[in-house]
């Protein structure tokens, strides 16, 4: 079986895991052949993408064509590896999101953790700066219906601030891409060399996006029920 300590000190035993954590979390947190086998599997697979995001709201009532966007920037968004980003707005009438006569906007890209992990504050602020309003220009020229309205209460996040919110192990987010050196059927089981422990999610076999993710989780289940 298997023993797992909390950070209080609550100690739980148990005859099988399932696992949603990262591989690379998993290194972290075991130990003995276990901690081995994941460290081996994070090595293999070091490089994940990290995301830089923006939310803020609007004061918009008006209908849009649609409420997801994918935006192709003038030029390449510094300090990410992209030139594209994804806007979604929420539904006017959406009073969850927002109060009548308001929406919320959330715009993300695609970055290198290694851009923002382990700076100097005030470096990491200026490059987080610089990087959103960049986007928010983009953002202004894309819809300028919406250009000469207020963003109220913009909030930018980088891998660090994923890292902090979510201990996904360097901010990692959309799990591993798929590539010819990261081919789909090599990637980490979701069954594991040790009896009744089982790994799913984003970093795992079938990889990342719902569909996977959700796929991963009904092998393990069909493994454990037959």
């Amino acid at each position: 079986g298997y023993r797992v300590v909390t950070k209080k000190g609550n100690t739980y035993t148990a005859k099988g895991i399932i696992s949603s954590l990262p591989i690379w979390n998993m290194a972290e947190i075991t130990d003995g052949k276990i901690r081995k086998y994941f460290i081996s599997k994070s090595k293999k697979y070091h490089l994940a993408p990290g995301a830089f995001t923006l939310n803020f709201a609007i004061e918009s009532n008006s209908d849009l064509p649609s409420l997801y966007y994918q935006v192709h920037a003038r030029s390449q968004i510094p300090f990410c590896h992209a030139g594209a980003f994804f806007v979604s707005f929420s539904h006017k009438n959406d009073r969850e999101k927002a109060p009548e006569g308001f929406r919320t906007v959330t715009i993300s890209t695609h970055t290198n953790p290694n851009e923002w992990l382990g700076l100097k504050k005030e470096i990491y602020e200026e490059k987080k700066e610089i990087t959103a309003k960049f986007i928010l220009r983009e953002f202004d020229f894309n819809f300028p219906e919406l250009g000469a309205v207020n963003k109220l209460f913009v909030l930018a996040g980088t891998p660090d601030t994923f890292e902090f919110y979510t201990n996904r192990k360097n901010g990692f987010v959309g799990g591993i891409p798929h590539s010819i050196h990261t081919n789909l059927l090599f990637m980490t089981p979701n069954v594991t060399p040790f009896p009744n422990l089982y790994i799913i999610g984003d970093s795992v076999f079938p990889g990342q996006g719902i569909p996977a993710v959700v796929l991963g989780a009904m092998n393990v289940v069909n493994r454990i029920l037959h």
